[in-house]
């Protein structure tokens, strides 16, 4: 028997077409609206249950009927003759439907780092750091038809053939998994643990999702001296760090880009120690492999850990992020990496490979060095022993911790990196700032909007490495010529960087700057003058000869 999409085709392929009237036209995107709530009321409520040729078959019936039933001029597939292109369509109704729908075009842009769906009619997406509505071309904000589409949607993006997909109920509202496909990590709330809106007509259930498109991470550190998020001189402590047996810990707030920097100090470590990586989800990859026999030339081996439910994660043997760093006792490793520290299990197992003499390079959620050691020893001491006790510990077992943070105006910082003494002064961690950014107090913003467009700031180098930090760069052949920069700080300068590199960006600023205003000067007399393409060229030139 044929189905309804072979039945269409074939009237497409022998010349049978539908007319309309001249009045039934319309846009596609409202087309594609009606479409999607036919969907969603037709629809049974066990679809999901279904195996996957069935949805398909149900769907693309349900999509076909649609259009054979609802015979418009829809704009963009309408041929010379007037004629409805029906295939193309129905075609483009299965891409925007039966896959991802409103959400494909943000998951295939690598520019999009996350997708924040506050409800079904609000979806923001994050840009180089920055939040904005996610809209269409022309402006309008992208919405979904109504909670239950949004529902089928993630539905849809978590499918797994094997039927062991999650579900968001309202007796489970809390939902933590992975996309199919790409793994990124997607955490929902169903809108039946939503406040939803008080104002009549928009009190709709507004279940909320976010969606973490986590990609490997590749920047190096001359990547973050373009950005200036750091400077040369701190771009070559941080490398040094990397080589030597150093035990240092990225921290900062959430999309700071911790584990960004916690990559690129971990491609320094010598390509013989044996690294074992241990995240949730992977961002760090270090794969250096033979074009020839395939073989990875770094000593390194990647788990990826699991977030699973309370009952499966006391079994020693299941994938945790504890449960790994645990294992890797087992693995004779010389370099621990914990991708991010969450949970009290994951502070205790990383504290025994650090008692037990090995190397951690690591992340966890803190503000700087202080607070850092605070953290870690709060969580601690929920499974047992004193908060002093375990601070003590962490203090006396890391030696560098690099905060980070995302300024206002959507660029990353290192706002500081700190030797940790091992003692403590008052209950807290005593660390002595190495380099710091500090903040002015002055910002530009966006004469129209009032946005922040860029937070000013210098970077300082404030005191020398410790004697003992010194001993762990020469024992990996870090010479002291290398170090002479750390070994003495040059004498602090108020109110602007005391660093050479940032004297070179202050200068290439005033150029740019002097540059833009000349241009502008140059524009205004073409305006008045009316020079030709060639005069202004000659103008121009003359002008930056000045």
């Amino acid at each position: 028997m044929l189905t309804l999409t072979e039945v269409f085709r074939a009237q497409q392929k022998y010349g049978i077409s539908v007319a309309y009237a001249d009045n039934e036209s319309t846009s596609y995107e409202v087309y594609l609206i009606n479409c999607r709530r036919m969907l969603t009321d037709k629809t049974p409520t066990d679809f999901y249950s279904w195996d996957a040729k069935r949805q398909n078959d149900f769907t693309d019936n349900l999509i076909v009927n649609y259009v054979r039933n609802n015979v418009k001029a829809v704009d963009g597939f309408v041929d010379d003759n007037g004629d409805i292109k029906q295939d193309e369509l129905i075609d483009r109704l299965r891409i925007d439907i039966v896959d991802f729908g409103i959400l494909r075009e943000a998951l295939e842009d690598d520019s999009i780092q996350e997708i924040q769906i506050n409800d079904c009619k609000t979806i923001w997406v994050v840009r180089s750091g920055n939040s904005s509505l996610f809209v269409d071309k022309t402006g309008k904000p992208y919405q979904f038809v109504s909670d239950a589409e949004l529902h089928a949607t993630i539905d849809r993006l978590i499918y797994n053939p094997q039927g062991s997909t999650p579900r968001m109920t309202k007796a489970n509202p809390l939902l933590n998994t992975r996309t199919a496909g790409k793994g990124y990590r997607l955490s929902a709330v169903d809108g039946s643990a939503i406040t939803p809106d008080s104002k009549v007509g928009f009190d709709f259930p507004c279940t909320s999702v976010t969606i973490r498109k986590y990609a490997p991470s590749m920047l190096k550190f001359p990547d973050f001296e373009a950005y200036r998020s750091m400077t040369p001189e701190m771009s070559d402590f941080l490398r040094f760090c990397g080589r030597a047996n150093i035990r240092l810990a990225c921290v900062g707030p959430t999309s700071s880009g911790k584990t960004t920097l916690l990559n690129a100090i971990a491609w320094e470590v010598d390509p013989a120690l044996r690294l074992l990586l241990i995240q949730n989800p992977t961002e760090i990859m270090i794969y250096d492999r033979s074009e020839e026999t395939g073989t990875n030339r770094r000593n390194v081996l990647h788990w990826e850990a699991q977030d699973l439910p309370p009952e499966k994660a006391k079994d020693p043997t299941t994938p945790t992020m504890s449960n790994f760093i645990a294992h890797t006792l087992r693995n004779t490793p010389d370099v621990v990496i914990p991708g991010e520290v969450r949970t009290p299990d994951e502070f205790y197992q990383m504290s025994r490979v650090l008692k037990t003499g090995h190397r951690v390079l690591t992340t966890w959620h803190a503000l700087d060095g202080a607070d850092a050691i605070d953290r870690g020893s709060t969580e601690l001491a929920t499974i047992g022993g004193s908060i002093s006790e375990h601070a003590r510990s962490l203090a006396a077992s890391f030696d560098i911790i690099v905060s980070q943070q995302k300024l206002g105006d959507g660029k990353r910082k290192v706002m500081s990196i700190e030797e940790v003494t091992g003692k403590l002064i008052d209950g807290r961690a005593e660390t002595v700032k190495l380099f710091e950014f500090v903040l002015t107090g002055e910002a530009d913003k966006d004469p129209i909007t009032g946005k922040v467009t860029n937070i000013h700031g210098y970077f300082q180098q404030r005191n020398p490495i410790s004697s003992r930090l010194i001993q762990l760069f020469y024992a990996v052949g870090v010479t002291k010529e290398e170090l002479a920069p750390y070994l003495v700080a040059p004498e602090v300068i108020e109110g602007r960087s005391n660093l050479k590199s940032c004297l070179e960006w202050e200068k290439e600023d005033k150029l740019k700057s002097s540059q833009e205003e000349i241009t502008k000067e140059v524009v205004s007399d073409i305006s008045v003058s009316g020079m030709d393409k060639d005069e202004f060229s000659g103008a121009l030139g003359a002008m930056m000869q000045l």
